[in-house]
């Protein structure tokens, strides 16, 4: 404990303070003996007030050498008792046991200490009586600079304080260690037993002071600010208006000089206080006695403010250079934003992603960055960024495109947060990184195409089964149509099955080549009941008898954004495990509902929002998958399936896929107990339900690029009535199927069988023929060659495209910049009149 009354919060150790107070102490005491003998014994009144404080508080609370009560508190509460006319009783003791005096009653008040939810139900508080500060100290050779770097470092803190109640809050990973008072803790870190701690700023100095060498801690961030008050026992409302008033009644000059008494600081630029009476009493011999130890004590001051400047330069600078080799080493774009100016800073890395050098952009604004942003994509980095502002989320995160300096879109993964504001500063600031993904978008979308080929392969023996079955009644009813003693009526349904059975085919055609195609998902409005139709008609067809499987939709399903193929390819993935784990047959269960998502569950699941969503589910009663297998069924190529089985690239894919359509895909499963996979799909709201274009069956009849209605049917209008049609297709019974179709509608018709004879008559009548109808894979000149040669030689005459490739990447951008309207093979003599006449079909 201090040697004197009156201890000065020093940064340093002083041996000749130390030598000068304890000549000084010896006269002091003489003076205060002469001043007792002659004082005059005032009578204590019989009701003193017992006060409960820290014990090892310094330089707020502690106890002397002789036992006495000292510090800033002590003599506050002596001033209030001689306002309220009444002594003070001091009962110093260690922090938990301060609190527990004053709930059990063995104390009246406690002296001082913070305010909190956690006190306010055993206490009382009093209006406020002085402000403090609290910090976080680490040790200086650490080179910590941050919380977040204590790792599992311990760090000391006093047991039952508002320290211990705001570190679990604010840090809650820290590795915390308790000790009963502050001279303990800091004895304890001093020694090495602990690499941090926190504690009231004035108390920390002085400790460190008494126990450690200058440099040897550092303060790493300051915790908080808050207001001392005294607290009673419930209902001790008299005392507690005592204690109010007297706080009212205590003047900010006494405040003042009783704080100013204990936490002195001393100066080494300034000559100390004690000098010029030492001087006066010791003479020439000792000023110079005095002089040599205070140039000593500056000295030594200054070796260890050096020696604390080197380390804490050196520990910057290891600091700088491990961030410098993370940066560099993880290829990362690092950007800061000035969220008050809207300003980005950025390093090189960040700009040779988008084939630029730094001092070209900079300085970087907001607006250059989000005109780069793919159209697509900012809704959603926007939101993302707003999430993380308002505390919805811990970080900032996405995945978007920007344009390239080639005008190419580049893939980038971003992840930021927000720094809090500088003290005494308005702005706002937040920093992250950018890393390129671009190849391992192309790398998912790789293995994607894989595993859809895969699922084909898994399902070609019940595709063919279909198929088979769809064209045995054909040819059978072809043959049937050559008996000429059929009745005219039997003859009609022969002709109507066979419709229907073409229909069925092209049904399945379409679904095998959305599936196996594939490309980057368009998002648009749809509705799931189409899908499930057709899962359900195929699952039927090609799973095995011993395995049941159900379908449960309920009415009135929301819409949602997302793309057809990829859901479809989703849930035919779930339904292939789901078989999968059924060898010996069993039952899946498809249910469809509609479910509102509270906070507590988007709380549960990261990858949730609140609100109403599309939840589908894929149950199955069979094998169920290990729980030690369980966290790893989503990794790439991850698969507990004999080799030849499966490539472990199912589940992976429908995870990338679930997550790029805007949804959340979790499992539920105990071996031996069956699985559960469940899908939730945020739902549209109903203005875009009711009134938006939906999404038909995947492949269908009309179904253009990605499954949507193709837009670039008639885009041009026809003449009105009909006219001559110019028919190239390399296959003659479509040839003739067409010419048939379009002469019954009033068309004169011109037949070609490539695209050269097409160009050839269509130079020979150009100005007779109004519409070409062309195939684009034909030999000797493909259709593309001959519409380009069309539009050279008449730009306004009407073309129709015809194609059975209707997801073909190499066909869309071919045709990319010509007009022109596009009719999906196979289609019925409606579709081909609908199209011819300008309508859109659907």
């Amino acid at each position: 404990m201090p040697e004197s009354t009156t201890p000065p919060v020093s940064l340093h150790k002083s041996v000749t303070g130390r030598t000068i107070r304890a000549a000084l102490l010896l006269s002091l005491a003489i003076a205060i003996s002469a001043f007792t003998l002659g004082a005059t014994a005032v009578q204590e009144p019989a009701d003193p007030i017992v006060v409960s404080q820290d014990h090892s508080w310094p330089p707020l609370s502690f106890m002397d050498a002789e036992g006495e009560p000292q510090g800033i508190l002590p003599d506050l509460w002596r001033e209030i008792g001689r306002i309220l006319g009444r002594p003070v009783e001091f009962r110093l003791t260690d922090w938990n046991e301060s609190i527990e005096q004053v709930v059990r009653g063995d104390a009246m008040v406690h002296g001082g200490l913070f305010e909190s939810e956690e006190r306010r139900r055993i206490l009382t508080f009093t209006e406020d009586i002085l402000p403090l500060s609290a910090v976080l100290y680490a040790r200086a050779e650490t080179a910590v600079l941050a919380v977040d770097e204590l790792g599992d470092r311990p760090v000391g803190i006093i047991e039952g304080s508002f320290e211990l109640e705001f570190v679990q809050g604010e840090y809650p990973g820290l590795n915390l260690v308790l000790y009963a008072n502050n001279d303990e803790m800091v004895r304890a870190a001093a020694a090495g037993d602990v690499d941090a701690f926190a504690v009231d700023y004035p108390v920390g100095l002085y400790l460190l002071d008494r126990y450690a060498e200058p440099g040897d801690f550092n303060v790493l961030t300051p915790l908080y600010r808050q207001m001392l008050r005294a607290a009673v026992r419930p209902g001790d409302e008299a005392l507690l208006a005592q204690v109010n008033g007297a706080l009212a009644a205590l003047s900010d000059e006494e405040v003042r000089r009783i704080t100013q008494r204990w936490t002195s600081t001393e100066r080494v630029e300034q000559v100390p206080p004690w000098f010029y009476p030492a001087l006066v009493a010791g003479g020439a011999g000792v000023i110079v006695f005095l002089l040599s130890l205070y140039a000593w004590s500056l000295h030594t001051r200054r070796v260890g403010l050096e020696r604390l400047v080197r380390q804490r330069t050196e520990a910057i600078q290891r600091q700088e250079a491990r961030l410098t080799n993370i940066i560099e080493g993880g290829d990362l774009g690092t950007w800061e934003w000035n969220l008050a100016t809207g300003e980005v800073t950025i390093n090189d890395r960040w700009a040779e992603m988008l084939g630029y050098r730094r001092e070209e952009i900079e300085p970087v604004i907001l607006q250059w960055w989000a005109a780069r942003v793919h159209p697509e994509d900012l809704a959603e980095c926007e939101e993302a960024i707003r999430r993380h502002r308002n505390g919805e989320a811990p970080s900032y995160n996405a995945e978007f495109r920007m344009r390239h300096r080639s005008g190419e879109w580049v893939w980038i993964h971003t992840s930021g947060r927000l720094l809090s504001p500088i003290r005494g500063s308005g702005e706002l600031f937040m920093y992250g990184c950018h890393v390129d993904i671009h190849q391992r978008r192309a790398l998912e979308l790789q293995i994607e195409r894989a595993q859809r080929m895969e699922g084909i392969g898994t399902l070609a023996g019940g595709i063919a089964h279909d198929l088979n079955n769809v064209l045995t009644p054909i040819l059978m009813s072809m043959q049937l149509l050559k008996d000429e003693g059929l009745a005219e009526s039997e003859r009609y349904a022969i002709v109507e099955s066979i419709e229907e059975g073409a229909r069925r085919g092209a049904d399945i055609v379409g679904q095998v080549l959305a599936y196996a195609r594939g490309a980057e998902g368009l998002q648009a409005p749809l509705r799931i009941e189409p899908l499930l139709d057709a899962l359900r008609r195929m699952m039927r067809e090609t799973l095995p008898r011993s395995i049941e499987i159900s379908f449960e939709v309920e009415p009135e399903l929301p819409a949602v954004m997302g793309d057809a193929t990829q859901l479809h390819q989703i849930l035919l993935n779930l339904l292939v495990n789901a078989r999968d784990a059924l060898p010996d047959g069993g039952s899946i269960e498809v249910r469809a509902s509609s479910v509102d998502l509270d906070e507590g569950d988007v709380a549960r699941s990261p990858d949730l929002r609140a609100g109403r969503h599309l939840r589908l589910t894929v149950r199955d009663d069979g094998t169920g998958i290990p729980e030690a297998a369980l966290t790893k069924i989503f990794e790439p190529f991850y698969t507990t399936k004999e080799p030849g089985k499966g490539t472990g690239l199912g589940l992976s894919t429908s995870l990338t896929l679930t997550r790029a359509n805007g949804g959340a895909l979790h499992v539920e499963s105990r071996e031996g107990e069956g699985t559960c996979f469940v899908l939730h799909f945020p739902a549209l709201d109903a203005g875009v339900e009711s009134g938006g274009d939906l999404v038909p069956e995947p492949g269908g009849p009309g179904a253009g690029e990605l499954g949507v209605a193709d837009p670039a049917i008639s885009e041009a209008a026809p003449k009105p009535g009909p006219g001559t049609v110019l028919v190239v297709d390399d296959e003659e019974g479509i040839r003739r199927a067409v010419e048939r179709a379009l002469s019954r509608a009033g068309y004169a018709v011109l037949l070609a069988r490539d695209g050269s004879e097409g160009l050839e008559l269509f130079e020979r009548h150009r100005d007779d023929i109004d519409i070409v109808i062309t195939d684009i894979m034909m030999p000797v000149m493909s259709g593309t060659e001959m519409i380009a040669g069309i539009r050279e030689r008449d730009p306004a005459v009407r073309i129709i495209a015809m194609s059975g490739l209707v997801r073909d990447e190499k066909l869309h951008s071919d045709l990319e910049n010509i007009e022109l309207s596009f009719l999906p093979k196979p289609f019925e003599m409606d579709t081909l009149l609908k199209v011819v006449e300008g309508e859109p079909v659907r």
